[in-house]
């Protein structure tokens, strides 16, 4: 009785060598890209931190007074309205949320919780706005009787942002809130935006 031996099969990468070579041709272009995006990334953060630097630091430095920060009742029931006299602006919010203010930076935090902030900044006029919305998704907004350029997108460590930019006489102003994205927070900011109002 003669032996029976088991016929092997060639395999579809033996039989078809140009589908192996064009596997490892989109391998390699996968992860090419992969790496491409990831520096992509991290130079868009780079640059918008460097234009923002460079915005900040052309900016007269004011020293806080004892006027300053300045709270009063807002329309809105349960909310308060911050006056910065130094540089022109009112915005108001919820009373619950925590107001912090850095006179050295210029800057002003509304903490609104679930590690949800705004941030209020001047930004001198020289400034081109689309330069600091580079890579973001921007648009054309009229807040009130302003003029406003916004942009929104995931930056570092892929944490959702939206920055708001109004166009005053002696400066740009900057309103931004990051975090999570969340639908909450997002009409809250909307509803913080359209206080915005400037004073001089």
């Amino acid at each position: 009785m003669d032996n029976l031996q088991p016929t092997i099969q060639p395999t579809i990468w033996e039989t078809n060598p140009k589908l192996k070579t064009l596997l490892l041709v989109l391998i390699v272009v996968c992860f090419l890209s992969g790496i491409g995006l990831v520096i992509f990334s991290q130079w868009s953060n780079n640059y918008r931190e460097q234009v923002y630097e460079e915005t900040v630091s052309g900016l007269p430095t004011h020293k806080s007074t004892k006027s300053e920060p300045v709270v009063v009742a807002a329309a809105e029931k349960g909310w308060v309205t911050y006056i910065n006299n130094t540089y022109g602006y009112q915005i108001s919010y919820p009373s619950e949320s925590q107001l912090n203010a850095d006179y050295e930076a210029q800057q002003v935090w509304i903490y609104l919780g679930d590690d949800e902030n705004i941030a209020i900044s001047p930004i001198d006029k020289k400034t081109n706005l689309e330069d600091l919305l580079t890579g973001t998704k921007t648009k054309h907004l009229k807040i009130g009787n302003n003029d406003v350029l916004q942009g929104e997108g995931y930056g570092y460590a892929h944490n959702y942002f939206i920055n708001s930019y109004f166009q005053g006489q002696q400066y740009n102003y900057g309103v931004g809130m990051s975090g999570s994205y969340s639908q909450k927070y997002l009409s809250l900011y909307s509803k913080i935006l359209s206080t915005f109002k400037f004073t001089k």
